[in-house]
């Protein structure tokens, strides 16, 4: 669900990826 996380923190999606 990083699509998800982008929506919420784009920041976090780095952390995801």
């Amino acid at each position: 669900m990083s699509y998800y996380s982008t929506i919420t923190r784009p920041q976090s999606v780095i952390s995801i990826t």
